[in-house]
């Protein structure tokens, strides 16, 4: 698989190499794979991406890491041949807190669709202070749904006097 790096100034792309010093530029798209690296200005990732075949693909490891300006990771999402995809009842999507590094919200998703087996939550957004769910949402085949004449969304009361419910 081939490594390309991407140059950033105030905003805009502004250059494309093979390599971390960026003197061999990348002149020829890279059909079988790539992981490409983003920058910001000041030097520090922020946003690493791996394709295969033109399509976001990593089961095993991000597909899409998403880094503030201190190189702290703020999100990561898996994929399956350019689907929002994660095997092994894991999420294929999470959010973290940039500060302590804690999870913050998950998502699950399986062939690009929202779904979680077993009657688990597919989505699920934590309290920052606590790590104690503030919202689960569930979801079969990409529709909100749970089985059993049970809520498909469940708030806290924390979270519903936050969001106005």
């Amino acid at each position: 698989m081939a490594t390309e790096y991407i140059w950033f100034k105030n905003g805009k792309e502004s250059k494309r190499t093979a390599d971390t010093e960026g003197k061999l530029p990348t002149t020829e798209g890279l059909p079988n794979g790539r992981t490409a690296y983003y920058k910001y200005d000041n030097g520090v990732l922020a946003r690493k991406e791996i394709k295969k075949d033109g399509e976001y693909d990593g089961d095993s490891e991000p597909a899409v890491s998403v880094y503030n300006d201190n190189g702290d990771v703020r999100n990561e999402m898996y994929f399956k041949g350019g689907d929002q995809h994660r095997s092994g009842d894991k999420p294929a999507g999470i959010d973290y807190n940039t500060e302590t590094g804690d999870t913050i919200s998950e998502a699950y998703w399986v062939d690009g669709k929202r779904h979680r087996e077993g009657g688990k939550p597919a989505g699920i957004d934590y309290n920052a202070e606590t790590g104690e769910p503030l919202s689960e949402s569930y979801w079969v085949d990409g529709k909100r749904h749970r089985e059993g004449d049970k809520p498909a969304q469940v708030e806290t009361s924390t979270h519903a006097s936050n969001t106005g419910l």
